[in-house]
């Protein structure tokens, strides 16, 4: 068996490899960067998880196990009770419609990602404190990586406008 490496996919992290026959290629951290060396460690431990994986005959080939999902450091105490008062309760809808409308962008800008966006949300019934509905979310990571400068936008105007204590 060969080894499974990281390789640099136009800047992006890739894994190419052969299981039983089967071609696998697929991007194990969304968004994560070939020069960010963080991103590589955390793409050698996950080949080095593939190749145990394969030699104990326990591959999962829908690549899902292996996927980086990494989760937000979550405040303690006081402060995160203060944080779940002030932030959970809120939906995010009513804020994106709120900074889209101060954007006063025309009709057809608005369409393309605020209103794909838009329909993320309501999908998901998105609460201001939640994140899963856009890392879980099956798009491009050239598109995640525009929707989420487009949320954190949303969210810097958000604090500066009063209606959440800090941009998650």
């Amino acid at each position: 068996m060969r080894d499974i490496v990281p390789v640099n996919n136009n800047g992006s992290i890739q894994f190419k490899f052969t299981v039983e026959g089967q071609r696998y290629s697929f991007n194990p951290i969304r968004g994560g960067k070939y020069a960010n060396k963080r991103h590589l460690g955390i793409a050698a431990g996950i080949a080095t998880q593939i190749q145990n994986d394969i030699l104990a005959s326990v591959f999962d080939q829908t690549l899902d196990k292996y996927r980086h999902n990494p989760t937000a450091a979550k405040p303690t105490g006081k402060a995160r009770k203060e944080k779940a008062r002030d932030n959970s309760v809120k939906q995010l809808l009513p804020i994106w419609d709120a900074w889209v409308d101060t954007l006063k962008l025309s009709p057809e800008t608005k369409a393309d990602h605020y209103e794909m966006i838009r329909r993320m949300i309501v999908k998901a019934d998105a609460k201001v404190t939640e994140v899963n509905w856009l890392t879980n979310a099956t798009i491009a990571a050239s598109t995640f990586n525009k929707r989420l400068g487009y949320l954190k936008s949303c969210g810097k105007w958000a604090v500066s406008e009063g209606k959440i204590s800090e941009n998650l």
